[in-house]
């Protein structure tokens, strides 16, 4: 489902365009992406404290 949300971009005929956000992903690359950022992001959160752990000399215990 779209929803809109008016900006204040207007068209030829002055009225203003909406602008369409969607509730979700439109298709599974998209849903691919969403997933991708959010890993790197996870990713990126990890090496900074695995950096700001081996930086204040404390040892990484994982118990795998």
């Amino acid at each position: 489902m779209l929803i809109t949300n008016d900006e204040n971009e207007e068209e030829d005929d002055g009225k203003p365009v909406p602008n369409l956000i969607t509730e979700g992903p439109l298709c599974e690359k998209d849903e691919q992406a969403i997933v991708i950022e959010r890993n790197k992001l996870l990713q990126k959160e990890a090496l900074e404290k695995w950096a700001r752990l081996k930086r204040d000399g404390q040892e990484l215990n994982l118990n795998l």
